[in-house]
């Protein structure tokens, strides 16, 4: 990610006035939690931002990882886990989500989501992204992505992401299970999720 982009999080972080931190865990991840129909596991969550779906995960039994390149949204996070009392279940990481396969090499995880990092990459990152993901996910894990569409003439936010690129980065290690329409809480632009599993 740009310099731009990471001075951006920042300030907003900083001024608190990060319209795409909730505090609400999205529906989508909530029905695959409720629904995962085995003993919960360990699970990443990509650009966790203020930890709030690392606190959700871990009250239901999660052990989880939060990584995101953004000290301040992570001290923020950190405070979250505390309050919580939770800090033997969450592990928060300020890392590059483009160096997944070595900032967590030889761990692995049963359920990766990214709620919106991802589509703020450039394609060299997002390949970087996607090969490092690879090696953590265990055969049959699941991976939820929430991203932008592209729009033709966008000048202004993420480039986004389409249904040709993501089969075309992710169809080698994971198989796409479903898309299902999203909704942007700024009311910024389409968005989808991509509910995929690593292949064995």
């Amino acid at each position: 990610m740009g310099l731009a982009r990471r001075i951006f999080f920042g300030l907003a972080y900083l001024l608190g006035k990060a319209p795409w931190d909730t505090g609400v865990t999205p529906p989508e991840l909530v029905n695959m939690v409720e629904n995962w129909g085995k003993e919960p596991g360990y699970a990443l969550d990509i650009g966790c931002g203020t930890g709030t779906n690392c606190v959700y995960l871990a009250k239901k039994g999660w052990k989880v990882v939060g990584i995101d390149f953004s000290k301040r949204a992570l001290i923020k996070a950190m405070s979250k886990v505390n309050s919580e009392n939770l800090n033997g279940r969450v592990e928060l990481i300020q890392g590059d989500a483009c160096k997944l396969g070595q900032i967590l090499a030889g761990r692995s995880f049963d359920l990766m989501f990214d709620i919106g990092c991802f589509h703020s990459l450039s394609l060299s990152e997002m390949k970087q992204y996607v090969a490092g993901l690879a090696t953590i996910a265990k055969p049959g894990s699941k991976y939820m992505l929430y991203a932008f569409l592209k729009k033709e003439g966008q000048s202004v936010g993420p480039a986004g992401v389409d249904y040709k690129l993501v089969d075309e980065l992710f169809s080698p290690y994971f198989e796409l299970l479903e898309v299902a329409k999203g909704s942007d809480a700024m009311g910024f632009r389409e968005s989808s999720w991509f509910i995929m599993q690593k292949r064995s």
